[in-house]
């Protein structure tokens, strides 16, 4: 007797479907020396993305993974009054997910520039 098992739902580990597994799949396609499946990850514009900025990002990465990482999800709030938190989500593996606030840091103000850049902007 031969299973099948046909799964229709994309797998979030191979698809970006959240930030989590965006950020999976660009390291590993860094990791793996990828640039293209790296590239498909990247944010465009009507098709037109930054290459010069993606390759120094994929370079980057490259350049400072190890044999193993871990992942922290964030998100920023930056408030009219020149505020900034960063509060910090994490989930239990439910299904369907859900994230739970876990933590919360604000942003010391020698710190805001770090948020205040270019987005994606590489040093």
């Amino acid at each position: 007797m031969i299973i099948v098992y046909y799964n229709s739902q994309p797998n979030e580990a191979e698809e970006p479907l959240s930030p989590q597994s965006a950020a999976f799949l660009a390291n590993i396609n860094a990791y793996n020396n990828n640039y293209e499946q790296f590239d498909s990850l990247t944010f465009s514009v009507q098709g037109h993305s930054d290459q010069e900025k993606n390759k120094q990002m994929f370079n980057t990465l490259r350049e400072l993974r190890t044999g193993s990482a871990w992942s922290k999800t964030y998100v920023l709030y930056a408030y009219d009054n020149g505020e900034k938190v960063l509060l910090e989500y994490v989930d239990k593996n439910e299904k369907p997910k859900r994230y739970y606030l876990y933590n919360m840091i604000v942003v010391p103000k020698d710190y805001h520039d770090l948020f205040d850049s270019e987005l994606y902007s590489v040093k």
